[in-house]
């Protein structure tokens, strides 16, 4: 479910669309809370008790600076609750700026709150296969000899693009990871030509990794020799 709330403003004949849609606020909260429980356990890491019921601040915080240019003084106060289920509410809290799940959209046209959507959903999608085809097909910036050779750089690289998406919807175990790291683990896999006495070729295949051995596994035979 996603509810919107539209202004009109006359003098710039511009429209603002404020946008809820459910499946943010949970995802954002989702993470809001990851990150308020990595708080907590971070400060009771950090503040520990010694065995005199003073406070000690952990090594892996503070470092000690051997150097005598350099004098370093550092205070640490902590704030204490009764329970980490306090303390979890108090950072999520201070963490929320309580716009979660919001978002605002401009239009120079009053179109309906769908409509805008719709087309700031397909631009938003545009923006992301750029932005992966420079940053992680590694687009390089086009030498415009001919339009042949642009045409053919960006067709091999929507066709890597291409690949790689078709890859993570077929196999579920790789939807978490990015286009860059699965095109580096595929560039990992060697093939050597080797010649023996009659001439004959022999093919040995390696730096099979887990990542790309799974995306190989169904088109083809995973071995380490092959004649």
């Amino acid at each position: 479910m996603v509810y919107c709330q539209r202004r009109m403003f006359g003098s710039s004949g511009r429209t603002v669309y404020l946008f809820f849609p459910e499946k943010l606020y949970k995802d954002k909260m989702q993470a809001l809370e990851q990150k308020a429980g990595k708080c907590v356990q971070d400060a009771k890491e950090t503040m520990k008790m010694k065995a005199d019921g003073t406070l000690r601040v952990s090594k892996t915080v503070i470092r000690r600076l051997r150097n005598p240019l350099i004098s370093v003084r550092v205070g640490v106060q902590g704030r204490f609750f009764s329970d980490d289920d306090d303390a979890f509410e108090y950072v999520r809290r201070e963490l929320s700026d309580g716009r979660e799940g919001f978002f605002k959209l401009e239009c120079s046209e009053n179109l309906t709150p769908s409509d805008v959507l719709r087309i700031y959903r397909k631009r938003d999608t545009v923006e992301k296969l750029i932005e992966s085809l420079k940053n992680q097909i590694d687009l390089k910036p086009l030498r415009v000899r001919s339009d042949n050779a642009v045409h053919g750089t960006l067709l091999l690289c929507f066709l890597a693009q291409m690949i790689v998406s078709m890859a993570r919807y077929e196999i579920p175990e790789i939807r978490s990871k990015s286009a860059k790291f699965i095109i580096a683990s595929l560039q990992n896999l060697t093939v050597t030509y080797v010649y023996d006495n009659r001439h004959s070729l022999r093919r040995i295949y390696s730096n099979f990794e887990p990542l790309n051995s799974l995306i190989l596994k169904d088109t083809v035979v995973v071995s380490p020799f092959s004649g």
